[in-house]
């Protein structure tokens, strides 16, 4: 499980242009002027970070391979959080941001969600847990108990947020989320 953060952006597939864009720029070799004039269009504040991708190795693969298996050579989206097994926390994402829909999609997460979603930690117990933040079953998920296992991931969730809500400005960037099994 997944949680990257992008330049501000409106949808997956605009981040998606945005990367093919740079991707070209690239192997025009103009990456840098790109990014600048990308900067100056969407009017942010901060210079842009990317990743260079290994998965393609030149432009012509580039051009002929199927994208929606391969990633562009420059990915804009950075990897916030990383989790696995936490079964509760994909059902949140699956259900507060992927309208019920499970099916490893690159979707957008609003940072209010993940807010609210931080002050309904601040009062979790055993006694709401299941209403909080409930565990669900599911292909390699691992187990569904309220047991240490849990409560570890919950109390590292809390701790994921704070630093994330210290260390981002959602007003210049955006968040993704994404499971892949």
């Amino acid at each position: 499980m997944y949680l990257k953060v992008a330049p501000k952006v409106e949808s997956v597939e605009e981040l998606e242009q945005l990367e093919k864009r740079l991707s070209k720029a690239y192997y025009a070799g103009n990456l840098e002027k790109e990014l600048k004039a990308i900067q100056k269009e969407k009017g942010f504040k901060n210079p842009i970070k990317y990743e260079i991708s290994e998965w393609v190795g030149d432009e012509e693969e580039y051009v002929n391979e199927n994208k929606e298996y391969h990633s562009p050579k420059i990915c804009l989206a950075n990897e916030a959080g990383y989790w696995r097994k936490f079964n509760a926390l994909h059902d949140w994402f699956v259900q507060k941001c992927q309208d019920g829909v499970d099916e490893c999609q690159t979707s957008l997460v609003d940072p209010d969600l993940l807010q609210d979603l931080f002050d309904k930690l601040l009062k979790i117990n055993k006694k709401n847990a299941a209403k909080i933040l409930p565990t669900t079953e599911g292909f390699f998920f691992g187990g569904t108990e309220y047991n240490e296992y849990y409560w570890d991931n919950v109390e590292r969730l809390k701790m994921f947020l704070i630093q994330l809500f210290e260390k981002h400005d959602f007003k210049e960037q955006t968040l993704f989320y994404r499971s892949s099994w």
